[in-house]
């Protein structure tokens, strides 16, 4: 299909193909191809000059769930994307991607999930200072109660970064790890109430010294459905 949506500060066209096999009732096996084509409607003002951030995306990727045993199951992507850029100071892209999550449930009231990825990422502020993210995670998950669930993240990403930004002063050859570690609980005294609570530590590592850091965060949440 084709769609095309306006917002305040960007016009994108995207077409979409894709067919999904059916191999039984819980396998699949999928192909999809992606065009999209993003425009900016104002430029960057950069010096006397407009900085144009406009790029067109192709991607092509191979779509894979499955499951392996009445306790494991796989969901599987692999591709190719190509970006280009219309301005040629921002750096284009184009190589292999994919994500991959391995999920394992020992028991009725517990899993463990384990993923892989690489990606093209980029900060909301600035879609030009992309980069391109390869990483690992593990999250295991205990349902201790019907209205205690506990959780725990762990990540590291490396970031190597493309683009190169007049907005985020993107240094050409940067190159961060980031450590993640995120742990949560969730508890419905009530089926209308939702209490959340979590934690997070992350610790950046980077090639250019002013992006190093150290940060935590806490963060609790209620929910009330009428």
């Amino acid at each position: 299909g084709q769609s095309g949506s306006r917002g305040d500060n960007s016009n994108a066209k995207l077409v979409d193909l894709g067919f999904d096999f059916v191999t039984n009732i819980e396998d699949t096996i999928g192909l999809d191809y992606r065009y999209s084509d993003i425009r900016y409607s104002n430029g960057i003002a950069l010096s006397s000059t407009v900085f144009a951030p406009d790029f067109r995306d192709e991607r092509l990727r191979l779509l894979v769930k499955r499951v392996l045993s009445e306790k494991t199951s796989i969901d599987v992507s692999a591709g190719y994307l190509k970006r280009t850029y219309a301005n040629t100071l921002i750096g284009s892209f184009k190589g292999p991607i994919w994500s991959g999550t391995l999920g394992w449930q020992p028991t009725g009231k517990t899993q463990l999930l384990a993923s892989t990825w690489r990606s093209l990422r980029a900060y909301l502020t600035d879609q030009t200072y992309y980069y391109r993210s390869t990483g690992v995670s593990l999250s295991p998950v205990w349902n201790a109660t019907e209205k205690i669930n506990l959780a725990f993240f762990v990540s590291r990403e490396g970031q190597t970064y493309i683009g190169s930004s007049p907005i985020g002063g993107g240094q050409p050859g940067r190159r961060d790890t980031v450590n993640a570690q995120v742990a949560s609980i969730t508890y419905n005294p009530i089926h209308a109430l939702t209490l959340d609570f979590s934690y997070r530590h992350e610790q950046r590592d980077s090639n250019v010294q002013l992006r190093t850091y150290k940060d935590e965060l806490a963060s609790a949440g209620v929910k009330f459905v009428f």
